[in-house]
């Protein structure tokens, strides 16, 4: 689709179907406002032998709508360095590589896009994800909205902005299974809310390297999973700092927040964590962290365990049927120090403070 503001409407029951052998990419919008919609587009994937992507967009401002899209080699639509796209109400299943990808190209991001409504089951290839936005390098791709989204089963990340995809809103989406629900990654000044997380096997939801991003009002549901971890504050490259955890509700977890190394300046107020396992809220090596008005509930072992971390508060939370409301552990030279546990509420927990290790002078507790 080459012509600008072109559109196809396709019969419901119209079946548009990639050739045997045919190894290339089957409907390319390329050009400025062009839409398809309706019908269904069928990769062939198993006659294919090397490529085989089902939908490319190109053009600013194009469309995809309430096309039912399988069984591709490759990617079911993707998006390269276009701004301003729509991809919506469509259902995209059994790809080899992600279900819907949008990332850069060698001068521009695929900006603003909107991926509203879709249904995504079943990606094939280790690592292919869900819905996926990406930036490259110096060349962001900002401002993306993933709302309203159903994601079943993929094989690695059901939802993720990553890269230099920042200031992104990812809002009252449903994913089920893959290796992470959401993860933001280096993707700063993103917004997370109201989302639905189910089984995923590592982290429910992600921020990895990014700051400013809000996390707030979801439900994670990690019942049945080894080891599950409800929100993780990770990075590798770069910190996560600066975020905000707020009012989300975790439940079956391992653990039920994380802050992994350098995850300095977060605030984790108002959440509900219940029947988890061995951490309530675990902070490893972070700094000038707040743990308020948050409910703990259901436990295991630590409802708020401090590993090398200092200057933090834990203050006004609820600690319900835990071995212990709060544990602190130095090692390995380092010393916890500046931490105020002040104002919280211990209701069957066996003790309210414990301390291990290198623990300095500057401990505020009034708890039993």
């Amino acid at each position: 689709m080459n012509v600008a503001g072109q559109r196809w409407s396709l019969n419901a029951a119209a079946v548009l179907r990639l050739r045997a052998g045919a190894n290339a990419s089957m409907v390319r919008l390329s050009a400025a406002d062009a839409k398809i919609s309706g019908g269904h587009i069928d990769g062939n994937a198993s006659a294919q032998s090397s490529s085989g992507t089902c939908v490319v967009v190109t053009g600013d401002r194009a469309a995809v709508e309430n096309v039912d899209i399988g069984a591709c080699l490759g990617w079911g639509i993707y998006v390269r360095g276009a701004d301003n796209v729509r991809i919506a109400g469509n259902t995209v299943q059994d790809t080899g590589d992600a279900a819907i990808f949008a990332e850069n190209d060698e001068s521009s991001g695929a900006n603003n896009g909107v991926y509203d409504g879709n249904t995504v089951r079943r990606t094939q290839r280790s690592g292919a994800g869900g819905i996926i936005v990406h930036g490259n390098g110096a060349i962001a791709s900002t401002g993306s909205r993933i709302t309203n989204n159903r994601v079943e089963n993929v094989a690695q990340i059901s939802i993720e902005v990553w890269g230099k995809a920042s200031s992104a809103t990812i809002n009252n989406n449903v994913t089920v299974g893959g290796d992470m629900g959401i993860s933001v990654d280096t993707s700063d000044d993103t917004q997370v809310l109201g989302n639905t997380v189910r089984g995923a096997r590592t982290y429910g939801i992600e921020s990895a390297g990014s700051q400013r991003v809000t996390i707030r009002g979801n439900t994670v549901d990690e019942t049945g999973v080894a080891n599950g971890t409800g929100i993780a504050l990770t990075g590798i490259n770069a910190t996560s700092h600066s975020n905000i955890l707020d009012q989300n509700h975790l439940t079956g977890v391992n653990r039920g927040i994380q802050l992994n190394v350098g995850a300095n300046d977060n605030t984790i107020t108002a959440n509900l964590i219940e029947t988890w396992t061995t951490f309530g809220v675990e902070i490893i090596g972070s700094l000038r962290v707040r743990v308020s008005g948050n409910t703990v509930a259901a436990g295991g072992s630590q409802g708020v365990a401090l590993d090398n971390s200092s200057n933090v508060d834990i203050l006004n939370n609820i600690f319900r049927t835990a071995q212990t409301a709060v544990g602190l552990y130095g090692h390995g030279g380092t010393t916890v120090d500046f931490i105020t546990v002040t104002g919280n509420a211990l209701e069957s927990v066996g003790l309210g403070l414990s301390r291990a290790g290198a623990i300095g002078t500057h401990i505020t507790y009034d708890g039993p």
